[in-house]
Order: structure tokens, then sequence, then C-alpha cells
């Protein structure tokens, strides 16, 4: 709880064997009902080019590289027929093992990965591990520039349409609902080419963060702010709301899920939030609270 001192224990629910339990992606198309058309279409236009092959394989080769990668997913999710084929992808190329878990079938699982200060269980989420199963990072939804652009769209549908400012595709007015979809499909799907060649480099970025490895390749742009959080911390939840109303991106790295992470996090201080800029700047805290002992 925040404020006090507690000595946690890092735990995940998964495990080498909960792993191999994950779905081939043979075995996802094969269980999915809708959208199938839409994945065969992305795998076909990947956005990766030799250059970010060559990033991803030379990653693996890493004493602590990425040998696994854990995908949630639904079929039904536009993100998630957007990105999961280039994961595919990467992983096909470089050889990680890659298993897919349906959300709904795992919600331990979502749980370790929960958005927007641990209210949202978005999708897909792609998470990297070494050989021994030790986390390494995950990426979650889209990138940082289509979350932009993708609130843009939104006020101009809900501006043209007359509807409230907290109109989302949830609580949309019946009678409005499908035409507020359909013109912010109409919006955005031009810009999936893009949205997926900026995931890609937030992979990168994420990937070169967590393993300190610089990428020389030139394909990450600006490297983003690490933030170490752990579950139930209120001020974690208050600094990453923050951000993500304000477009930022971050790395967040839960304390909770493996030792490793833990020693890192406590390589910078002695409570979460701590956020470790590119600059090598480390801050401790949010908003005047201290927030949770480690």
């Amino acid at each position: 709880m925040e404020g006090e001192s507690n000595m946690l224990q890092a735990t995940t629910v998964v495990t080498p064997a909960r792993f191999n339990r994950g779905l081939s992606y043979a075995d996802f198309l094969a269980k999915a009902t809708v959208n199938r058309d839409k994945f065969e279409q992305y795998y076909k236009e990947s956005p990766l080019t030799g250059e970010d092959i060559e990033f991803f394989k030379r990653t693996t080769t890493l004493p602590n590289g990425p040998a696994k990668i854990l995908a949630l997913a639904e079929a039904w999710c536009g993100d998630v027929y957007r990105e999961l084929p280039t994961v595919v992808r990467i992983a096909e190329a470089t050889g990680m093992e890659l298993r897919i878990f349906l959300r709904d079938e795992n919600p331990d699982i979502m749980d370790e990965f929960l958005s927007n200060g641990g209210k949202s269980r978005a999708i897909p989420v792609f998470v990297f591990y070494t050989k021994n199963s030790r986390y390494i990072t995950h990426f979650t939804e889209r990138s940082a520039g289509a979350h932009k652009e993708l609130a843009a769209a939104m006020d101009e549908v809900r501006s043209r349409l007359n509807l409230p400012p907290e109109t989302t595709f949830a609580n949309a007015p019946a009678a409005e609902k499908q035409a507020f979809l359909r013109e912010v499909i109409a919006r955005i799907v031009p810009r999936f080419s893009d949205w997926r060649k900026e995931s890609i480099k937030e992979m990168r970025a994420l990937l070169s963060t967590a393993l300190a490895w610089p990428d020389q390749g030139g394909g990450v742009g600006t490297q983003v702010p690490v933030v170490y959080t752990i579950r139930g911390c209120e001020a974690c939840a208050k600094l990453l709301r923050k951000w993500d109303a304000e477009g930022i991106a971050y790395e967040e790295r839960r304390v909770e899920l493996s030792q490793a992470m833990l020693d890192q996090a406590r390589s910078y201080g002695s409570t979460v939030p701590i956020v470790v800029w590119p600059d090598g700047r480390v801050e401790q805290g949010f908003d005047g609270s201290l927030g949770c002992f480690i």
C-alpha cells in the first residue's frame, strides 16, 4: 500500500508451462470467427524493413535478449488485426517463439498488463521475455502518435454530430452510434500504414531501453522515459493517467512482475513511481507523493 514499507515478492502467472499453452498464430486464426481477411491482408502488407528485421535479430543475440513473445489479443479488435501480423513477421524472421492468449479467456494474464493507470484492458499487448522467461518489456495497443490522431478524429466527429465531448465508442447514443463509428473509422483507416510503422519504432525503442543497448539503425526516433510502477500504487496510477491524457509515450516497468525488474528499480530509488528520463535524470514520486516503498 502507498506509504508502507513492504518487501514485495515479484510474481507472475506467466510461467514457462503457462506460456507453452498459448496459441500458435495458425491456431489463433483457426479460432477466429471474424476479420480473418484483415489478418491476411496486414500479414501480406508488412511494414517491416530489412533494417527493422536486422535490429530484432541482433537483440536476440544479446545475453538477456528476447526469445519469446506473448501476445494478448482478440480477433474482433481492430488494433489487434492491424498490429499482430507485424509481430508474427518479427517472430518468424528472428526465431522468437510467439504464443497468443485470448484476453477474455485469460483475465489473470491481462491483469498484469493493464493500462491507463490500471483501468483499461487494452489490446493488443506484446510482451517480450528472455529464453528463461524473464520479463523484458511490453508494448500496448497502439503508438503514441496513433493515440493522438485517434483522439483528434473522435473530437472532429463529436463536433460534427453535435455529441457531448465525453462520447466514446462504448457510450455513444444508440441513434448516433453507427454514424459515430463509421465516421471515426473512415478518418483513421488511411493512417493505419503509418501507425504500423510507428509501432515498430516504439517496440524498437522499448527493447533498446530495456536492454540498455542503443539502436544504431536510426529507426527509433526518440527514446521514451522509463517508469517503474507497482500495482495498487495510487501515485503511479495518477502519473500514468496524466501522461496517457497528454499523449506522452513511455515504457512502464511493473516491479512486481519479476525479481530482475524489482532489482532494476531499486538501483534507482526506494519508492515508486520512479521515472528514468532518456537524458539520465531520475525522479521519484508524483505530485508531492512519494508513492510506494519497494
